[in-house]
């Protein structure tokens, strides 16, 4: 896996224009998505465009009330399908995307520690937009080691001395 980031890769006139494709009255706004835990600051609202997934049923649309199945290249307008182009090229990938996902958050709004559904990938793209923010990193593979220390209550040794009867609750 390799990480490639890009600095202002769009103009700061292009950021503010793309920006405003999204407006927040909208009704290509859904909150069908995961998220929404009080420390991740609560429900995001999302659009996809191309193909669209299903959260609750974690993978691809089919017939699932409430998300329309977009499954067909004009799915995804012509101005957001050019910048996924732009951004693919600009990162040296060979094909061009076939979904986007729209996520907008909101001030204390975040997105918990995760890996994307293994329909997706594996060139994946972020093109940020509007107010700076902070990514971290990890990887999935991570050894942890806990160490549990616990105290023995005195009624269970005392249990454990003695040879006739058997400790309760142990």
């Amino acid at each position: 896996m390799q990480l490639l980031y890009h600095s202002f890769w769009l103009s700061s006139t292009e950021a503010a224009q793309l920006l405003e494709r999204f407006p927040l009255e909208s009704s290509a706004w859904s909150t069908a998505h995961p998220g929404g835990r009080p420390d991740e600051g609560g429900a995001r609202r999302v659009q996809q465009w191309g193909f669209a997934f299903d959260y609750a049923l974690y993978e691809l649309a089919k017939e699932t009330p409430g998300v329309v199945p977009l499954t067909h290249q004009d799915a995804m307008p012509k101005w957001l399908q050019e910048i996924g182009n732009r951004a693919f090229e600009a990162l040296g990938f060979k094909s061009n995307p076939s979904q986007v996902i729209v996520n907008e958050y909101l001030d204390g709004q975040g997105i918990g520690a995760h890996a994307d559904h293994p329909c997706f990938g594996p060139e994946i793209a972020i093109v940020s937009l509007g107010d700076p923010m902070v990514m971290s990193f990890a990887r999935r593979l991570r050894r942890r080691v806990s160490l549990t220390y616990r105290t023995i209550q005195e009624t269970a040794l005392q249990a454990l001395c003695e040879p006739t009867q058997t400790p309760k609750g142990i």
